[in-house]
Parts: C-alpha cells; sequence; structure tokens
C-alpha cells in the first residue's frame, strides 16, 4: 500500500489533511487522516472518513448519459459531446447560464471551467447562498477576512463562540476549546438552540447562551454599551486603529439597556451581565464567529454588531470569522474573465435562479460542482425551471443528483484521487497542492478535461481546448510566486501540507483602511452608519415557527446524500419539535407531519426534542427528497428575499406552519 497527501475536498473550513491509499496495482483503496497537517492533526469527520464508500460506489456515474424519449441512457463521450454543440454551440451568451459552486473545494476545478464559461459570454451567479451576507458584514466594519492564526486560540482565557456549532462544521477547533477549559480557562457558546457544541462545551465545564432567532445585534451592541460603562472599552485603540467609535458610542447610549436586550435576545438580566463581566476580566478573549449563522434578513448587521463589540473591546484582532483572505490567491487568474470582453454583464442573484428559470430566461445551462435543484431556495421552482422543455441542460456530476435526474446531458466526473488541484482553507492558514494518484475507473473527466473537451467540440480557441491539470497548476503557482518563501514553494511542490506565513504590507481593506464602525458605504445603501438591531422580519412569512435547517451529522449540505451510508446514518427526514409546541397542536412523535408556507411544503416525520426553544422546528441537513412525499427537501420551504447586504440568502428566516399529513 501507497500514501499520498491531499485535502478533504468538501465546502468545510477545517480542509483536513488527508492520505490517499493505493494498492499494489495504483488503485485507490481508502483515505485516512494526515498526522502532518497542523490544523487536523490525523483526524477526520465520519463523513469523510467513509469518502472511499463514495469514489468506489456502485452508484457512481461510469459514461456519459443523454435524454432520449424522456429517459436517460448511456452515451459515448462522441455523441454526449455532440449533443452538446448542437444545444449550446447556437446560444447567445446572454441565452447561457454557468451554475457552479463549491462540489469540490479545488481552486482549479471550481474557478478552471469558467475560462469556457467565459470565451462563450456566459452569464454567472454572484454565488451568495452561503457566506456572502457574513462576510460583506465583516468586511464593512473589519475588511478582509484574514482574521487570527486559529491554532493559537488556545492561548486565549476567554473563547466565545458566536453562531457556530464547531462539533458539526468545524470540529477541529473542539479539541482546542477542551485545552481552554482544562487550563482553566473560560467559554461560552451564543447560538438558538442548544447545539452539539453547546452541550458539549457545557459538560467540559463552559456555559451556553440561547437566544431568540436573529436578536444577535441586540446583544453585541448591549454589550458593546456595557463596556464603555464599566471602562472595558479599549480607548487607546478606538482612536490608534478605529474611525466611528464617537458615532457608535453616541448611537447606541441609552439604546440598549439591560431590560431591552434581555427583551429581545430572551436572556435573564444576570446572563448579559455574567457575560459583560467575563469580557471585561479577560486579558486575552477571542471571537469565532460562524460562517452561514447570518443567513438572515438581517444577518451583516448582526455581523457588523458583533464585529464592532470586539473593536470596541480591542479585540478585533481576535475575531476569527474566515481566513480566506489570509493566502492572497487570485481566482480571476483562473476563470480569465477577461475573455467575455465588451459582453461583461452583471451576475445573476444566485438566490434567485429560481424566479429566473421560471420566468423562462436562459435557454440553456451548464451545472457543474453544484446540486441547485436542492440547495436553493424555492427549489420547487429551482427543479421546474431546470426541467423546462426549451432549456438544454448539462451536468457534470459525480453521481446522479436531483439536479443530474432533470438533464440534457450528464457528463460523468472524476473523484479526488483521480484529478490534480490546489485547496487552500477558510478556517486556517494551510495550502496543498494535491496530485492525481490513480487513474478514474471508467470513463469519468475531471472538470478541466471535461471543459476542454466541450471547448474542442465547439471549435472554440486552442488554449480552452487543451486545458491541462499540470499546466495549468504550474502557470498558477508561478503567477503567485512572490508569495511563497523559497522553502514553502519547494515544501508545496512535493505535495505537503504548508502553513502559509502571512502576508507583509497587508492593510485592513476597508477604504479608510482602519476599522469602520461608522461607514459611508452602508449609508448609501440604506442600511445605517452604524450597526443596529433590526428584527428578522421573517421574510414577510406568517408561520407561527421558526424553520431552523441545521448541519447534518452525516452529510454535507447535500454531498453525500447519494452515498448509502451516509445515508443511513442520517436516518429517515424527521423535523424536531419542542414538546409543549407538539402538545398544543395535538402531535405526537412518530407522526408524519406537514411543514407548509407561502412557498411550498414537505411532509416528515415528527420527533420531539427540548434542544431547540419553543417557536422552531428544526431539521437536519437536507433531508433526502426521495424520501419525502413531495420529492423536495427542505428549501421546498425557503424564500429567495435577500438579505440586508450582499443579496445573501435568508435561508434561517423562513417561517412554517405545522399540521398533521
Amino acid at each position: 500500500m501507497s500514501l499520498h497527501p491531499s485535502t478533504c475536498p468538501l465546502d468545510c473550513p477545517d480542509s483536513c489533511g488527508v492520505l490517499l491509499e493505493t494498492d499494489e496495482h495504483g488503485r485507490f483503496t481508502g483515505l485516512r487522516g494526515n498526522p502532518d497537517h497542523s490544523w487536523s492533526e490525523g483526524h477526520l469527520c465520519g463523513k469523510t472518513a467513509i469518502y472511499h464508500e463514495v469514489a468506489l460506489g456502485a452508484n457512481r456515474l461510469k459514461v456519459p448519459l443523454v435524454r432520449q424519449g424522456g429517459a436517460l441512457r448511456e452515451a459515448s463521450w462522441d455523441e454526449a459531446l455532440d449533443r452538446i454543440a448542437e444545444g449550446v454551440g447556437s446560444l447567445d451568451g446572454e441565452e447561457l447560464l454557468a451554475l457552479s459552486y463549491a462540489g469540490s473545494m479545488g481552486l482549479m476545478a471550481r474557478h478552471g471551467p469558467m475560462r469556457v464559461m467565459n470565451a462563450l459570454g456566459a452569464r454567472c451567479t454572484d454565488g451568495s447562498i452561503c457566506d456572502s451576507t457574513s462576510a460583506e458584514g465583516h468586511q464593512v466594519v473589519l475588511g478582509d477576512a484574514v482574521g487570527p492564526d486559529l491554532e493559537r486560540v488556545v492561548e486565549a482565557d476567554l473563547l466565545v463562540i458566536w453562531g457556530c456549532d464547531a462539533r458539526r462544521t468545524m470540529q477541529h477547533l473542539m479539541p482546542r476549546v477542551k485545552q481552554i477549559l482544562h487550563k482553566g480557562g473560560q467559554v461560552v457558546v451564543i447560538d438558538v438552540y442548544r447545539t452539539d457544541t453547546l452541550r458539549m462545551v457545557e459538560g467540559w465545564g463552559g456555559r451556553g447562551l440561547v437566544v431568540s432567532p436573529g436578536s444577535d445585534a441586540s446583544l453585541a451592541l448591549g454589550l458593546c454599551e456595557r463596556a464603555f460603562q464599566n471602562g472595558s472599552a479599549d480607548i487607546s485603540f478606538l482612536k490608534e486603529q478605529c474611525m466611528g467609535a464617537a458615532e457608535l458610542r453616541a448611537e447606541i447610549a441609552g439604546a440598549y439597556t439591560l431590560e431591552r436586550v434581555a427583551g429581545d435576545t430572551g436572556l435573564a438580566p444576570s446572563e448579559i451581565e455574567w457575560l459583560s463581566s467575563c469580557l471585561a476580566g479577560s486579558s486575552e478573549a477571542w471571537i469565532k464567529t460562524g460562517i452561514g449563522w447570518n443567513r438572515r434578513r438581517n444577518g451583516a448587521m448582526s455581523m457588523r454588531a458583533v464585529c464592532s463589540l470586539a473593536a470596541v473591546l480591542g479585540i478585533a484582532d481576535h475575531l476569527h470569522f474566515e481566513s480566506g483572505d489570509h493566502f492572497g490567491l487570485d481566482n480571476d487568474w483562473l476563470s480569465q474573465p477577461e475573455r467575455l470582453g465588451d459582453r461583461g454583464r452583471e451576475p445573476i442573484r444566485h438566490i434567485e435562479v429560481g424566479r429566473e428559470l421560471e420566468a423562462g430566461h436562459f435557454r440553456g445551462a451548464v451545472v457543474w460542482g453544484h446540486n441547485p435543484a436542492v440547495v436553493l431556495p424555492e427549489s420547487g421552482r429551482v427543479q421546474a425551471g431546470l426541467a423546462r422543455d426549451d432549456l438544454f441542460l448539462v451536468v457534470h456530476e459525480l453521481v446522479l443528483t436531483e439536479t443530474a435526474r432533470l438533464a440534457d446531458v450528464v457528463l460523468p466526473a472524476t473523484a479526488l484521487p483521480e484529478y490534480t488541484d490546489v485547496f487552500k482553507s477558510y478556517g486556517h492558514r494551510v495550502l496543498q497542492i494535491s496530485r492525481k494518484v490513480c487513474d478514474a475507473p471508467a470513463e469519468q473527466r475531471s472538470n478541466l478535461r471535461t471543459f476542454a473537451s466541450i471547448a474542442q467540440r465547439l471549435g472554440m480557441d486552442e488554449d480552452l481546448c487543451r486545458l491541462d491539470e499540470e499546466e495549468l497548476l504550474t502557470g498558477f503557482m508561478n503567477h503567485h510566486r512572490s508569495r511563497f518563501t523559497d522553502g514553502e514553494f519547494e515544501r508545496l511542490q512535493r505535495g505537503e501540507p504548508v502553513k502559509l506565513q502571512p502576508r507583509s504590507g497587508l492593510t485592513r481593506g476597508t477604504p479608510s483602511g482602519r476599522i469602520e464602525l461608522a461607514s459611508d458605504q452602508c449609508d448609501e445603501q440604506g442600511q445605517g452608519r452604524v450597526a443596529a438591531y433590526v428584527p428578522d422580519d421573517g421574510c414577510s412569512m406568517a408561520g407561527r415557527f421558526w424553520l431552523h435547517p441545521t448541519p447534518s451529522v452525516a452529510t454535507h449540505n447535500s454531498t453525500y446524500s447519494h452515498s448509502g451510508r451516509h445515508v443511513r446514518r442520517a436516518g429517515s427526514p424527521r423535523v424536531w419539535v419542542h414538546p409543549e409546541d407538539a402538545r398544543e397542536l395535538g402531535l405526537t412523535a412518530g407522526q408524519d407531519v406537514r411543514l407548509h408556507n407561502e412557498v411550498g411544503s414537505l411532509t416528515l416525520s415528527l420527533a420531539l426534542n427540548d434542544d431547540a426553544p419553543r417557536g422552531m422546528v428544526r431539521v437536519e441537513g437536507f433531508p433526502d427528497p426521495a424520501q419525502t412525499s413531495e420529492g423536495l427537501s427542505t428549501n421546498a420551504l425557503t424564500r429567495s428575499t435577500a438579505s440586508d447586504l450582499a443579496a445573501g440568502f435568508c435561508q434561517f428566516s423562513a417561517r412554517v406552519d405545522l399540521s398533521p399529513a
């Protein structure tokens, strides 16, 4: 057996180091954690530990499929490419939609195909379905998402984990959390229900605070006001590093009383005072925010408020949101937007794909690294739009996903051991090159080879027809050569996971170069110059319950939801309801119930649990649509209404009613 260093391709901040196993015949047989990876230290989550069952699964696509007589049948690559040339070749770029996301976090697999799509003049999306709202809120106040080196979080004497179920979404933070508590520090988890992380931290001696959904800004600004009152605000830091501090202080003075914050958040006044005292008494406080926690109507404002709190306390450089800007890598070098020429158009809102398709826009769509039929809001609309008779749909995939089932042409994709790429993290500072270690088991082709094949069949420029992974990797690394020390570059070429040193000469990335507690940009967009608490309006839905889709322990978004053992671990689709709410509605555990609102409906089995507060129902992951009577999943109930900044997905702002099925 041979071992080959690589990186888990999941859209996850841990970006774990893995060792790919091949047998004496060079065939991929499994994987294990890489002990030389400084963040993941040889440990893998239960999802990726059985990745080989996906790569070696019987349901992997092996050959192209084409639609004939309403059904998909096997075809040769030549026939599939001819179909694509016929269906796409005659389209004006304005009629063609490029639909991709983070099915693989490999930079070349994700962004390289856009060279071909840009050359065709295709419209793309703004990618606003995950972290865009949080990222914009962070950018407004603190600037670029570099953050502190999270490996150093063990130095904290106080860690506030805000809106992050790390146990399910960033599990390698948890051993560091335990270290903080064991050395006598304090860890506080703030979330809208009793997450796995909150319960685990309480079990270790930390504390959890459950706040009302969408009330985070009130708590953060209330803590800012307490800090100014009790003298724990870092006035020197505010003067030297920030602009707008006086304006923020004036705006919040008297506005966020203890009573008001308690009313907004549902916390007891004593809990708010306790947290304020912890922050005031800390000499090394850190804040770790979640990434998707602000998929709300008021999400960017919530992030602005938490970032403002960090600045007021003088710990802005100890707030960790994401780390992607640490690397300084240029995705445009891969995607080449200049190929659009004068055809450049504004991307469409990713959250509005369903509405765009329903309105009859676009006559062709090409999908890779994405399952829009499940993961986008108003998924009923998305599926209906993708199934239009006058839309030619091409999907490049590992397995026959819900999106692939609607396609006119399905092209089989490679798995992690079968392609070369480079992976960065958005949680830590490690970069790694992952090289192909084995051939695909059948006729699968990598993203780059697939799009080169399409370009060749369409008679496009020669450089697009010969997109090659090793050639592109060499060009990409040489383009960024000045980013790496000689030692880093050599280790990267050997495939080692390399923790990059910080870039020198960086500014914060805000318009002023300083922390901006007052923002002209937000003022111009009608969002207020300083952070304020604006209640979540639930996307104007009238339902009694907040719908809270939570991370699954078994699947990852819709990834792994077509793998047998992953699906069995997830179990049958359920909705978790507080026992008192169920009693009032006359509902009992195990019965089928219907979740419904103005957007759609979904039938699930009822489970009782008091981890979530009354007035909230919880669904784990994206339940397998094949197991619901509607053939849909959670996003059948979410709306395409945009968040307060960055036109982000308001996944957690959906409201539903509950009734017997």
